[in-house]
């Protein structure tokens, strides 16, 4: 116990370098884990919240190793399969001037609103900016499992179902990584909102999914209003960023004698 309270007390130290205090870090871990934790893990899991902060600490730790997810100094993210995972906007997020930028500068917001809502709808990549009320579910939560459930595309016979597992989200994106690998933050205030609806993979292989076969993420650029938190000057801006957006089920290519 001697080893695990020192333990335990070292990593808190790492911790007390970051700007969000830990609970929020232990929360999002167990957001990362909510898939996975079995019936009776959870509510374990939820008793240990009484033992201090070194046993949360390597609690944290022993989630944290186990999803091979880094977090980021600075915000309030993690980095999982190559993406952020950022659920809330933490201390750093420029609210403020965000808000400040858009009340100095409504009709060019409107009109960059505009374009962005209501443009080229063959322009798939576009994605339209929503109101949190037009959803029942919010922060992360998914909105149906797609495991063992017929796609609902157009044409899809209701005698199939995916040979992934996976779970369709809407999600409202605080931070983002942008096409050239730079940290940005999304507009995502109480008058300008914007949502992404991704799928994200549940699992490596399945009972359909196996042997020479993986199931395999997919990613698709989304452009969003962002903001520079390192320079004021540029305002509210357009980017590209990469959102998980489907789960294929892939097989090695057979070798050709």
């Amino acid at each position: 116990m001697e080893f695990q309270s020192s333990f335990g007390l070292a990593f808190m130290e790492l911790f007390d370098k970051f700007e969000l205090p830990f609970s929020n870090y232990l929360g999002l871990f167990m957001r990362e884990k909510r898939h996975f934790l079995k019936p009776g893990e959870l509510s374990g899991a939820l008793m240990v919240e009484t033992a201090g902060k070194a046993t949360l600490a390597i609690f944290a730790l022993t989630l944290w190793l186990e999803t091979c997810a880094e977090i980021l100094r600075g915000y309030p993210c993690i980095r999982r399969k190559n993406q952020l995972y950022c659920p809330s906007p933490g201390n750093t997020y420029p609210k403020d001037r965000i808000e400040k930028f858009i009340d100095e500068n409504k009709a060019l917001v409107k009109r960059m609103v505009g374009e962005y809502s209501f443009g080229n709808e063959d322009d798939s990549n576009n994605t339209p900016a929503f109101k949190f009320d037009q959803f029942e579910t919010y922060d992360g939560h998914p909105v149906h499992s797609r495991n063992k459930r017929a796609r609902t595309a157009f044409g899809a016979s209701p005698n199939k179902v995916d040979a992934c597992e996976s779970a369709v989200e809407i999600v409202t994106p605080y931070w983002a990584s942008n096409s050239a690998g730079k940290i940005r933050a999304i507009v995502n205030t109480q008058h300008l909102q914007q949502a992404i609806q991704q799928e994200v993979c549940q699992a490596v292989q399945t009972k359909k999914c196996n042997g020479d076969c993986n199931c395999e993420q997919k990613y698709k650029w989304h452009r969003l209003l962002a903001y520079d938190p390192d320079d004021d000057c540029k305002g509210i801006f357009m980017d590209w960023f990469l959102f998980p957006s489907c789960c294929v089920c892939r097989c090695l290519s057979p070798i050709k004698q």
